[in-house]
């Protein structure tokens, strides 16, 4: 099959290299041509489009080793700093938080490398640093080895229902922090007002309930992007 490929187009969103292959949950754009058949796409995630196995395997080789991802996005370094132990939050959270940021320090690993290795997003993986999420056995048993951590030691820590909230003050503080409450505090009735209109009177779950963090790149800069995901949970009538 790959000796008939004519031609390929590949195309990702912006922000991410072209050969930016190890990530199958982005959108790409494609447009392939073998010589009995072609093949071409909208904006589709990658991992939808019916394609052969090898010419799939043509358009997106197998990935790079971990170290070699880990490598290429210089961890560490002022441009790409990674997260450590913040001593002043010690008091308000549990043990196993210097203890999970520590082992990330030593390893130099972000939560994007560490999600992947628990196939759970960033956000939860990092709500688990905190203290604000719990961890399931397999989570545990993978961060000790990805971490070098005493897996008894660990599980004796991060075994029971986490304690949650207890990390804020409110107002928040920290500039980054307070720019999500300013968000809240400054477009929370526009929400609401939205919210009521499309689903009625009720309110957005935290529990069942998402979040992921982005990073877009356009010629005008870097952007966030923060989604939130809820169910919808009506108003009980009695």
């Amino acid at each position: 099959m790959n000796s008939l490929i004519t031609k390929i187009v590949y195309r990702p969103p912006f922000g991410h290299n072209e050969r930016d292959t190890d990530r199958q949950d982005l959108v790409y754009q494609f447009s392939i041509s073998t010589g009995s058949r072609s093949y071409d796409s909208k904006w589709l995630h990658a991992y939808t489009l019916q394609l052969p196995t090898d010419l799939w395997l043509a358009i997106c080789p197998p990935a790079a080793t971990k170290a070699n991802k880990m490598a290429a996005k210089k961890l560490g370094t002022p441009d790409f700093p990674i997260v450590t132990l913040d001593t002043s939050l010690i008091p308000r959270l549990p043990a196993s938080y210097p203890t999970l940021f520590e082992g990330k320090k030593k390893k130099n690993l972000s939560f994007e490398t560490i999600a992947a290795e628990l196939g759970r997003s960033e956000v939860s993986v990092a709500a688990i640093f905190y203290g604000q999420a719990q961890a399931s056995e397999a989570d545990i048993q993978k961060l000790s080895t990805l971490l070098d951590i005493d897996q008894k030691l660990l599980a004796d820590q991060l075994y029971g229902i986490p304690d949650r909230g207890r990390t804020l003050d409110m107002p928040p503080k920290e500039p980054l922090i307070y720019r999500l409450f300013e968000i809240v505090q400054n477009y929370g009735y526009a929400y609401k007002a939205v919210l009521n209109e499309k689903f009625g009177d009720g309110i957005m779950s935290a529990i069942s309930f998402s979040t992921k963090v982005e990073k877009e790149t356009d010629e005008k800069g870097d952007w966030a992007v923060i989604t939130l995901r809820g169910k919808w949970l009506p108003y009980s009538r009695f």
